[in-house]
C-alpha cells in the first residue's frame, strides 16, 4: 500500500565519467571530490532536518538523482542512508531510488546498495541503438544496457525502471521501434520515455547554433510519441504523466510528489527543495555549495514563495 500523505527527500550526487551532450543538470567530470562530498552532504542532511523540523513528516520517497549516484561507493550511498535514518523519520514503505548509468554498476556493487537500503532502481539507457549512444556521448553500450538489468534483477530488484529518448536527430522510425521492442523486452516495472529537448547551455544546443544537428519536426515527433503510448500501453504499462508509464501498482511515487506539488527536501548542489509552500534551491557549484554548508549547514542560494500561478506552471 502507498504511504500517504506523500512527503520526499531528494539527493543530487554532482558526478559523471562522461556528461552526456544533452544534460543540463549540475554535473562534474571532476571525480577528486568524491568522499569531501560525501562528508558534506551528510553535515547538510543533519542541519537540514533541524532547521525544517517543524515540517518534516515521514518520508515516503528517497531519490538519489544526479550527475551519476552509482559513482558512489556502495558503503558510501550506505553512510549517507544512516545519516538520513538517524536524523529524519522515514516511513517503513518508503520508495528508495537511485539513478545509475548501465556502464558503472557490477552486480556485487548492485548487492551493496540493495543491502545499504535502495529498492528501486533508474537506468539510463536511453536507446539501444550505438550509433544513438554515441552522439548521446553515452558510455555503455546496447548489451550492457540489457546486462544493467539482468544484473539488478539478479542482485534482488524487483522495482526497475529505464528512461529510452526519441526524436533523436536523424532517428528513424525503424530505430525507435527496435528501442521501444528492446524495452519492453526487459520487463521493468516503469519506462520513462523522454522527447528530446535541446536545452540551453548544453553542448547540443551549441550543435544546434552551429548548424552541426537538426531538431525532428513536430510532426516526425509526434509519430513517435504516439508509437511510444501505443507500443507501451499495448504492453501493459499505464501511462500516469507525459513521460512516465508504469506497470499497475508501480508508479514512481517520488514523480508523483514533484508533479503534485508536494513537499520534499532537498540535499546537494543544484537540489531544489519545496517546503511550507516555498521552494528553495542550493548553489549550482561545488566549491559554493561546500562553503555554504560549512558556514550555514546549508547549500542554499535562493528561494521563493509559491503562488497558484508558479505552482501550476512547475
Amino acid at each position: 500500500m502507498r504511504p500517504n500523505p506523500d512527503f520526499g527527500i531528494y539527493l543530487h550526487i554532482p558526478f559523471c565519467e562522461k556528461k552526456c551532450v544533452y544534460c543540463d543538470f549540475y554535473s562534474l567530470e571532476n571525480m577528486e571530490h568524491k568522499d569531501v562530498f560525501v562528508s558534506i552532504l551528510k553535515e547538510e542532511i543533519i542541519a537540514g532536518a533541524s532547521y525544517h523540523a517543524q515540517y518534516i513528516r515521514p518520508a515516503t520517497s528517497i531519490f538519489f538523482g544526479g550527475g551519476t549516484p552509482s559513482l558512489l561507493k556502495p558503503e558510501q550511498i550506505a553512510s549517507i542512508m544512516e545519516t538520513l535514518r538517524m536524523h529524519l523519520p522515514i516511513h517503513e514503505e518508503a520508495e528508495i531510488t537511485m539513478e545509475c548509468n548501465p556502464g558503472t554498476i557490477t552486480k556485487d556493487s548492485l548487492l551493496g546498495y540493495k543491502k545499504a537500503g535502495i529498492n528501486r532502481l533508474s537506468f539510463g539507457i536511453q536507446s539501444f541503438n550505438q550509433e544513438e549512444l554515441d552522439f548521446l556521448h553515452r558510455i555503455h553500450s546496447p548489451e550492457e544496457g540489457k546486462e544493467a538489468v539482468r544484473l539488478a534483477r539478479d542482485a534482488g530488484f524487483d522495482n526497475i525502471n529505464i528512461d529510452i529518448i526519441f526524436a533523436l536527430p536523424n532517428q528513424s522510425i525503424a530505430s525507435w521501434n527496435a528501442t521501444l521492442e528492446q524495452a519492453l523486452a526487459l520487463k521493468t516495472e516503469h519506462i520513462s520515455a523522454y522527447s528530446l529537448i535541446f536545452e540551453e547551455k548544453t553542448p547540443l544546443f551549441s550543435m544546434l547554433q552551429k548548424g552541426l544537428v537538426k531538431p525532428q519536426d513536430e510532426e516526425r515527433d509526434a509519430e513517435l510519441y504516439a508509437m511510444t503510448i501505443e507500443a507501451l500501453t499495448n504492453a501493459g504499462y499505464e501511462q500516469y504523466e507525459v513521460s512516465n508509464f508504469a506497470k499497475p501498482s508501480f508508479q514512481c511515487n517520488h514523480n508523483r510528489t514533484y508533479w503534485q506539488a508536494k513537499e520534499y527536501l532537498a540535499f546537494g548542489p543544484s537540489a531544489h527543495g519545496c517546503i511550507n509552500n516555498e521552494r528553495y534551491w542550493n548553489f549550482r557549484n561545488l566549491k559554493r555549495y561546500f562553503e555554504a554548508v560549512r558556514l550555514h549547514g546549508r547549500g542554499e542560494a535562493s528561494r521563493e514563495v509559491l503562488t497558484k500561478h508558479n505552482v501550476l506552471g512547475s
